[in-house]
């Protein structure tokens, strides 16, 4: 029995001395620190070095292992597993088998991975919050929190990812890292050194955060986002997002350059080379091109071409070639070469082509084309056509046309008192320039059982020959009132007059006028002239007199 219980003994003492040993063994391949020097031989040959050194073998299909590529490698005292991805990369995954090591290609690990880690100031070694960081092709992004830490999951679809980290003040820095594995990392910034510059112009590309529209919409983190990564700028074909920050482009968006952008209530990017439609708003930081539809604003910070259409406001913080439909506001800080259509108000520092409002246009700097406005149009050099009830440049080599004209460099502004056939006393008021001036005229007669008034319209054009004598031409309409209950007869008159300047702002004129006359189907009331036309008119059809006639009169101003 003592010699059964001694071999049990020593049976088991050896059983449990080889169990840790070979479980020691299957672990110690790939932990083995070899020193090896290898220099410009084929891969296959530097791992059967490697194996002859460690003691042991590898397994491995020659189709993944590129045998035949030459390699170098020196290294002290590092682990088998060390040495391995020194010489293969992070592709590979390896297996213990006995005395073999089994190099597979890495099949993934699954279809994301995280990367996490920490930004920090290589000078001061301090964390540094507020960094993004940011994959280059699949546009994640995040920012780190106040401890400079950051998390970030990926997508396994390439070997390797590119990591960039961007800070404000700080040098960009790019990573390349293998894919398909969790990783933790330390990733430096080095600071911008300061150098004091001479003072330079912001271009409207960094401005469009500071609109009402980016203030409301565009959140503080985005902002931050914005300013880090203000040189990282990638084309995309499409892009598809509920909100600013949420759809296919991520936190990334506002860096991105869509072909084609559908956002369901409202986009940010940086900017279109396509069509951009939205349910409620767009907003680009930088060019748009060819179209662009909102149901409520779009607003861009660059240059927009081709045709930006909007239920309320268009807004382009540089120049817009093409058209801009809006049902109130159109406004383009600089200039505006096309078409501006807008319910109520358009605005821009000029405009080339057609500007239409229900309300106004106002352009500070020049027009060279026209403005439509129901009653008001603004600018400082008008070089085209103005419309509207009230019309205001400083200086005009155009044409404005409107119950007021004011041009105040320019201007020609006139009072003239003066008799003709039809009535005894007229007034009119002259706005305008000399090329084409505007009309407000009042008439009347008081004679007792002749009373006649009138109110009209007109134009007119001044020629000047010389200090002391020019000519205008002008005609107008005026309606005549003489008591008729049921209409109001109208009278035409195109009337030259001769002018002779007695000073700067006195002349005498008088000239010939040709009157047309239509005249109401009812009676004068009693008290009023019961005739218009003098004697000698004639008839051009039924209700329709004319007559030669003249005027006399003078000016003032």
């Amino acid at each position: 029995m003592r010699q059964l219980s001694g071999v049990l003994y020593a049976f088991m003492i050896i059983f449990f001395a080889a169990l840790p040993a070979k479980r020691l063994s299957a672990q110690r391949l790939l932990d083995k620190k070899l020193s090896i020097a290898i220099t410009h031989r084929s891969l296959q040959q530097a791992l059967t070095d490697i194996g002859h050194k460690g003691d042991f073998y590898f397994s491995y299909n020659s189709h993944v292992i590129p045998g035949d590529s030459a390699v170098s490698i020196t290294v002290e005292q590092k682990t088998v597993k060390e040495i391995l991805q020194l010489l293969l990369g992070y592709d590979y995954e390896y297996r213990e088998n006995g005395n073999y090591i089994i190099i597979r290609k890495y099949p993934g690990g699954g279809k994301t991975f995280m990367i996490s880690g920490y930004v920090i100031n290589k000078k001061t070694g301090e964390k540094i919050p507020n960094a993004s960081v940011y994959e280059h092709r699949q546009l994640v992004s995040t920012l780190t929190d106040k401890e400079g830490y950051f998390q970030m999951r990926l997508h396994n679809r390439l070997p390797d990812v590119l990591i960039g980290v961007s800070k404000i003040n700080f040098n960009d820095t790019l990573y390349r890292l293998h894919s398909g594995y969790d990783q933790t990392l330390a990733f430096t910034l080095s600071p911008i050194r300061t150098i004091m510059l001479q003072p330079v112009t912001v271009t409207p590309y960094s401005q469009i955060e500071g609109t009402w529209f980016g203030k409301f919409f565009i959140s503080s983190r985005q902002k931050i986002r914005d300013i880090n990564l203000s040189r990282f700028f990638v084309n995309q074909p499409f892009q598809y997002a509920v909100w600013p920050g949420a759809g296919t482009h991520g936190k990334l968006s506002a860096q991105v350059v869509n072909k084609f952008s559908l956002n369901i209530f409202g986009g940010y990017s940086a900017g279109v080379n396509g069509f951009e439609l939205g349910g409620l708003f767009n907003i680009d930081k930088n060019d748009v091109q060819y179209t662009q539809i909102a149901g409520l604003f779009n607003t861009v910070g660059g240059k927009t071409t081709g045709a930006q259409v909007a239920g309320l406001h268009n807004s382009v913080l540089d120049s817009v070639k093409g058209v801009q439909i809006a049902g109130i506001s159109n406004r383009v800080r600089q200039n505006m070469t096309g078409v501006q259509i807008a319910g109520i108000v358009n605005k821009a520092k000029s405009a080339e082509g057609i500007q239409l409002a229900g309300i106004s246009n106002i352009t500070p700097r020049e027009v060279n084309g026209m403005q439509v406005a129901g009653i008001f149009n603004y600018t400082r050099n008008l070089k085209g056509m103005q419309i509207g009830l009230v019309n205001i440049s400083d200086t005009s080599s155009g044409y404005s046309i409107g119950l007021l004209n004011v041009i105040r460099h320019n201007g020609y502004y006139k009072l003239s008192l003066f008799w003709n056939e039809a009535m005894d006393m007229n007034l009119a008021i002259k706005t305008g320039n000399k090329k084409l001036y505007n009309i407000l005229l009042a008439g009347a007669d008081l004679g007792k059982d002749q009373k006649t008034f009138a109110v009209g319209y007109g134009i007119g054009r001044a020629f000047t020959f010389s200090h002391t004598l020019s000519m205008t031409t002008e005609l107008t309409e005026q309606n005549i009132f003489i008591g008729y209950k049921n209409d109001v007869p109208v009278l035409v008159r195109l009337q030259p007059a001769l002018q002779v300047h007695l000073s700067k702002r006195l002349s005498l004129f008088a000239g010939p006028a040709f009157s047309v006359y239509l005249a109401g189907s009812s009676q004068p009331s009693s008290g009023f002239k019961d005739r218009i036309p003098p004697d000698h008119h004639f008839t051009l059809w039924n209700s329709a007199m004319a007559w030669l006639g003249g005027q006399i009169g003078i000016t003032f101003l």
